[in-house]
């Protein structure tokens, strides 16, 4: 399978999960939370079973998009604008800032989203070890 392939097929994955993940986690529950994060944040069992949805799509994805890191435009800034997006997550949950997350979120899959069609528009090499030589 090309890496080509392989990326696109994680990024249906992705958007397929992702799509189930939020619909469960999107569902009003009445349940307490499992956890307390912070004072306003704390998932319920439900949430638990979307957010797991959401982590599964996004490794099926993430993982052949690494093994394409080296067809990324820039890789130092894909991974830097994903850290920093998921920093901006981190921080807005823990310390109960509001709808700064959905910053954070847009950051991480943007940058995801860039590389991953930087990928698929080019002609990569096949998974079977043959790696790509930067021109």
């Amino acid at each position: 399978m090309s890496i080509r392939r392989a990326v696109l097929r994680g990024l249906m994955l992705w958007l397929i999960f992702s799509l189930v993940g939020i619909g469960i986690v999107a569902v009003p529950d009445n349940g307490g939370a499992v956890f307390r994060l912070s004072q306003g944040h704390g998932p319920s069992p439900w949430d638990l079973l979307g957010i797991a949805m959401l982590l599964l799509g996004w490794v099926l994805f993430l993982v052949p998009l690494i093994r394409a890191r080296a067809l990324w435009p820039v890789p130092g800034l894909v991974l830097g604008g994903f850290l920093a997006g998921l920093a901006i997550v981190v921080w807005s949950v823990l310390s109960d800032t509001g709808s700064w997350w959905i910053l954070g979120a847009s950051l991480s899959a943007g940058v995801q989203l860039v590389a991953a069609i930087a990928v698929a528009a080019g002609r990569g090499p096949t998974l079977r070890g043959i790696r790509p030589q930067r021109e």
